[in-house]
């Protein structure tokens, strides 16, 4: 389970975490209308990367979390995940958090919250599902939570803890 505990600055390199990529800073909460037929709660996206937030009914894991990152027009990479909404709180700094078998991540990278093969984040910057090498071409995607995106997780956590 998870501990409470400080968190430690990870090595930066021109102005945010080594194992963070730039191009986090590009995504942005999608506001418009969803179509009939699509079930997406959330949609985190920029000019290579598109990450879907949805609810899903049953008894602990509550999100899909679906991303996709495009390398160039020949590459890209699709990746999903399941995870429990206090994950989810704590993937985007609503909660601070890091389990005890995740321990090992932030004192080899650094960060604030973290979940072995789920998640790593310092502060405002996070990674999914991991550290990576902050490089054009890494499979990890990152995001640069801003207040607007860690509203959106909150307001939507919400609106499924009233059903």
């Amino acid at each position: 389970m998870g501990v409470a505990h400080n968190s430690i600055r990870p090595l930066f390199v021109l102005g945010w975490p080594e194992w963070w990529h730039h191009h986090g800073k590009k995504i942005v909460l999608d506001n418009r209308e969803r179509l009939p037929g699509h079930a997406e709660d959330i949609i985190l996206c920029s000019q290579a990367t598109n990450l879907s937030i949805t609810h899903c009914e049953g008894r602990r894991i509550r999100w899909i979390l679906r991303w996709t990152i495009v390398f160039s027009c020949e590459s890209h990479l699709e990746a999903q995940q399941f995870i429990d909404t206090r994950t989810l709180e704590e993937m985007f700094g609503i909660r601070e958090c890091i389990y005890a078998n995740s321990r090992w991540l932030i004192k080899k990278y650094g960060g604030s919250s973290a979940r072995e093969c789920v998640f790593l984040r310092y502060k405002d910057w996070l990674n999914i599902p991991g550290p990576g090498t902050g490089n054009d071409g890494d499979p990890n995607l990152s995001v640069y939570v801003t207040e607007e995106i860690r509203d959106a997780i909150r307001v939507t956590i919400e609106k499924y803890k009233r059903k």
